[in-house]
């Protein structure tokens, strides 16, 4: 999950493209792990970066 932070936080990659690099089915498994982690879905995460949170 750590790989998958950083390439959606590092990275313009959709969502669904860093999970195929990273080994999920599709990207909303990716989804529900992610937020189910961290309490924050990936869209949210990259809003936040887009708006300098």
């Amino acid at each position: 999950m750590i790989d998958a932070h950083q390439l959606l936080s590092e990275t313009d990659l959709d969502v669904a493209e860093v999970a195929s690099r990273l080994g999920w089915y599709d990207q909303a498994h990716l989804t529900r792990d992610y937020t189910k982690l961290t309490g924050t879905p990936p869209v949210r995460l990259r809003q936040e970066r887009r708006e300098g949170r």
